[in-house]
């Protein structure tokens, strides 16, 4: 009997109008066998597909998918079946939305939409609400189902189904002709926005604008003004000072802005202002705060605020001034270390030219007999170095070493011993010890037990 086997099973997925399907079905046989494809119908129910070894469809529709059997027969017998499912890709296509174009729902009720799509693979679906005032739309819900529990005015408008698949990595998207909901019930005022304000502020002598925006379906029949025992109905004008205008319709559907012009104000305006507004189905309420300031506060607090933020900086900048003075109190030191070595230092056998600073390193090497400290003032005369005048020979001689080419700065021979000086510390000797201003070094030996 024939042995059959399937070969270009496609691995990936079809997708409708774009993708073709090509099987062959090759059996092994002697005699040669004839070859038949059957397709199943439904369960148990079959029908021919193709005769021949090969199964093609250019290109594969919806319609082409099913289980299709290969089978083989010659004298000897038959072959066992071999199966393949054959399944076709297509994005969506949405064939309902609704249950209605329209949905009325009363004030704080329920509503709901639902959305069908023929996809495969099988479609998602999100909702969104769309404006027609220009703004972006909104995503509300996901699902086939889309319900809306406790409506207001605020979900009034249209909604759009959008039901996406994904084939062979592609998003493919749809999107439904738009459903209206309309919301019908009592008038209610309406939440402000951020740029909106509960309390206005004016200044005493200049106009002030109270508005409030509403919602109302039926529209409002009585829309009114009301402080203390004064009642303002919209359209009317009160003491030409007081202006209520009639309802101007927004670009939201059913929506309306309500506005309370005061042409000059004085101080006893500064109160609360209720705004009432009724329908056939109800009532709504809210309050509105004016603040009326007097002509020389503003001003008063522009200069509070500037005269505080002037103060602030002034102490930051003391507060940084004390910071850096800290931090540089050893360069300030600089200065003084250099008044003191310009200090001329009298004796007449060292006649040294005070020398000129250069970028030159010296290099100091220390003396076994002799030590350079700093002495206190009031000790400089008893501690001062005495000139022995009967010694005829210089006590100092100049040396200069070069290390390498490069100079190690200025030596002094005391008594045949080096003694190294810094330029920022050679002076002239002169006669005697007066100096005006004691020097902040000297020599002297250090006693046996240093």
């Amino acid at each position: 009997a024939p042995e059959t086997r399937l070969v270009g099973v496609p691995t990936g997925q079809l997708e409708e109008g774009r993708d073709q399907l090509e099987i062959r079905c090759l059996a092994d046989a002697n005699p040669p066998a004839s070859i038949l494809w059957r397709r199943t119908k439904s369960p148990g129910v079959t029908e021919v597909a193709s005769i021949g070894e090969t199964l093609l469809f250019s290109p594969i529709y919806r319609n082409h998918a099913a289980v299709y059997i290969c089978e083989a027969a010659n004298t000897e017998g038959e072959s066992s079946p071999v199966s393949v499912q054959v399944s076709v890709n297509y994005p969506p296509t949405i064939s309902s939305v609704g249950p209605d174009r329209l949905t009325t729902a009363l004030l704080f009720s329920g509503a709901s939409f639902e959305c069908n799509a023929d996809a495969m693979p099988p479609a998602e679906y999100r909702w969104a609400q769309i404006f027609t005032d220009g703004r972006m739309p909104l995503e509300c819900g996901t699902g086939q189902r889309l319900i809306l529990t406790n409506v207001t005015y605020e979900q009034q408008g249209q909604y759009i189904c959008l039901a996406s698949n994904k084939i062979n990595g592609n998003v493919r998207e749809v999107k439904s002709d738009p459903v209206s909901l309309q919301v019908v019930g009592a008038p209610r005022v309406v939440k402000p926005a951020i740029t909106e304000k509960f309390v206005v502020a004016t200044t005493e002598g200049n106009p002030a604008k109270l508005e409030i925006r509403l919602c109302s379906d039926p529209k409002p029949r009585l829309v009114a003004w009301e402080w203390g025992s004064t009642r303002l109905h919209a359209g009317e004008v009160l003491e030409s000072r007081y202006r209520a205008l009639d309802l101007e319709p927004l670009a939201v559907e059913d929506c309306y802005i309500a506005v309370l012009e005061l042409t000059s104000t004085v101080k006893e305006d500064q109160r609360l202002y209720h705004v009432i507004v009724e329908n056939d189905r109800g009532s709504d309420r809210r309050a509105l705060m004016l603040r009326v300031d007097e002509p020389g506060q503003i001003p008063l607090v522009i200069g509070a605020v500037a005269g505080f933020t002037v103060l602030s900086v002034l102490v930051m900048g003391f507060v940084c001034f004390l910071r850096s003075d800290r931090c540089c109190v050893a360069r300030n030191t600089v200065p003084a270390l250099q008044q003191a070595s310009n200090t001329m230092i009298e004796d007449p056998r060292l006649a040294v030219d005070t020398m000129e600073r250069n970028n030159q390193q010296y290099a100091s090497e220390k003396r076994p007999n002799h030590v350079l400290k700093p002495v206190p003032s009031q000790q400089y005369q008893q501690e001062c170095y005495q000139h022995d005048p009967p010694h005829q020979q210089q006590h100092y001689q100049r040396h200069h070493h070069h290390h390498h080419g490069q100079p190690h700065g200025p030596q002094y021979t005391l008594q045949g011993e080096q003694l190294f000086l810094k330029p920022d510390r050679l002076a002239t000797l002169k006669p005697h010890c007066k100096i005006e201003k004691p020097p902040q070094y000297t020599t002297f030996k250090p006693s046996s037990n240093n």
